[in-house]
């Protein structure tokens, strides 16, 4: 209420300009659907959409309804009321990346090929609350469906998943099967990105491409057990890495077919880091110089300072109680798989830090906190493709890491890291004792003045979000992360005496985001 009485009185004494208000977002255009990139489609190809008052901004997004029937070969007819969020590629174009994507998107099977007829329509959905701008009128259209590949299922196994996930947890096995869709397959080809485990014992990933061929015994193929697809562990470093499964299937007149499935490997525990690294402390100016004379003429002052200062660089974790309880169970019992649960991945853990994780009793991986935490320590991450790698580790207080791996259509990651770690209470660890800094800073002394170099320390803080993923790749929010770093800044001082100690133009010492290692 002060702040509002405050504002209010600033507002009535001053004549604000021109330019003071800030401006409100354009108002929605109305879109329109007004062609169809092609009349036939096969599941799996881009469809592209063409009008006009497609957006994707500040204001809102842009979605697309089919609204018809649809008519099966065989005659069945389904009533449809389709609606996706598209890749706006501008104004006036819009694209289905994936038609399906891995399904007939318009009849429940998803197995059934025919002809869509109907009107598809634009929505412009507001996300600022305004009501949503509708076309008046749809376009009447068309949109034959091809002879196509329809993924029936990639799960892992005991997994009860309605749909084919995006998201693959890295080291679990995952059945797969495929129907050929309006055409007699003679044989299926199944392509798998690198990153695939195909030594069970070291768990590596395979640096190229993973070919399994089956001749066709039907319209219905499937991986057998010891085929079942693994993906190796995502790099430390890397919150997850990309890959895919191309399924081919060649007909009786040669012709082949073609879909594939596009995954992002990842942890079943991660942190999604946000991008913005706000300053969370500062601390009071320190001078690191004596008093330096400009004499008569002025000179030229050179600051260079190499010294270490030890401050810990933490980070912090605060689990939401439920997900504690329903999840790791107390931190003692083990997991147990449900009717209920069958999606589930257990965590289990005994001192807080280190954890395993677990499927129906069966361990897949086991790490500690500070490793989920990956980018904590400034990796650095770049676009690339390649495969192989390596890691080395001690086993005692301090740890170091050096690797640079990447699997087919990763990202690539290249680390060198010193870490040292110990539990500061049960949600809080040190991840770096100590951090050294280079500074050099020039700068022209005055004539007649006497000069002294500042450093002021600041300390940075990225705030991330917790995420579990289920089974079926599914995330669930449970917790925030906080990593803390420190960065430094030189400064030239000058006044006509010294000493005193010139004043610095440094800003105070303040607390801009709690807790502060002092009270300011």
């Amino acid at each position: 209420m002060m702040l509002a009485l405050w504002s209010a009185g600033c507002a009535a004494g001053t004549d604000e300009g021109p330019g003071d208000t800030p401006e409100a977002p354009e108002p929605m255009p109305t879109p329109e659907v007004l062609g169809l990139g092609t009349a036939s489609i096969a599941i799996g190809e881009e469809l592209r959409f063409e009008g006009t008052g497609f957006v994707n901004d500040e204001r809102g997004y842009t979605t697309v309804t089919f609204r018809g029937r649809f008519t099966a070969e065989d005659g069945t007819v389904d009533n449809v009321d389709l609606s996706i969020v598209p890749q706006v590629l501008n104004e006036t174009e819009a694209a289905w990346s994936q038609f399906g994507p891995y399904r007939v998107p318009f009849v429940p099977a998803g197995n059934r090929i025919g002809t869509f007829e109907g009107r598809v329509f634009a929505t412009n959905v507001s996300i600022l609350g305004e009501p949503d701008v509708v076309q008046a009128s749809g376009l009447d259209a068309s949109l034959v469906v091809e002879p196509s590949i329809v993924v029936r299922e990639l799960q892992p196994d005991g997994a009860g998943c309605a749909i084919v996930s995006v998201a693959a947890l890295n080291l679990l096995p995952y059945r797969m099967q495929v129907e050929a869709v309006g055409f007699d397959p003679t044989t299926f080809r199944y392509v798998v990105s690198p990153g695939a485990v195909t030594d069970l014992e070291t768990g590596a990933g395979s640096p190229t491409e993973t070919v399994l061929e089956h001749v066709a015994t039907g319209r219905v193929d499937a991986l057998a057990e010891p085929e079942w697809i693994r993906f190796a562990e995502v790099p430390y470093g890397l919150p997850a890495y990309r890959g895919s499964i191309s399924i081919l299937a060649e007909d009786s007149q040669g012709v082949e077919h073609q879909v594939q499935v596009r995954l992002t490997v990842r942890r079943p525990l991660q942190v999604s880091f946000r991008d913005a690294i706000q300053p969370a402390e500062i601390y009071a100016p320190v001078p690191v110089s004596g008093c330096i004379p400009g004499g008569v003429n002025g000179r030229m002052t050179n600051y260079s300072e190499s010294r270490e200062e030890v401050r810990e660089r933490t980070f912090q974790v605060g689990w939401e109680d439920s997900w504690e309880t329903s999840y790791t169970v107390g931190r003692t019992e083990s997991y147990t798989e449900g009717d209920a649960e069958r999606n589930r991945v257990g965590f289990s853990t005994t001192d807080g830090t280190n954890w395993s994780w677990n499927v129906g009793g069966e361990v897949y991986g086991e790490g500690g906190v500070s490793l989920v935490a990956e980018g904590k320590a400034g990796f650095k991450v770049t676009g690339g493709v390649g495969g192989g790698g390596e890691r080395s580790q001690t086993n005692d207080r301090d740890r170091e890491w050096e690797q640079s791996r990447s699997w087919g259509e990763a990202v690539e990651e290249s680390a060198s890291v010193r870490e040292a770690e110990g539990a500061s209470g049960s949600e809080a660890w040190a991840v770096s004792s100590s951090d050294s800094q280079a500074l050099e800073f020039s700068a022209f002394l005055l004539p007649n003045r006497f000069g002294v170099f500042y450093r002021q320390t600041t300390r940075l803080v990225r705030t991330g979000q917790v995420v579990a993923y289920d089974l079926c790749g599914q995330a669930i929010p449970v917790g925030d992360m906080a990593l803390d770093d420190y960065t430094w800044a030189p400064e030239l001082a000058m006044d006509t005496e010294c000493p005193p100690f010139p004043e610095s133009s440094f800003p105070e010492a303040q607390c801009l985001a709690p807790p502060c290692e002092d009270s300011y």
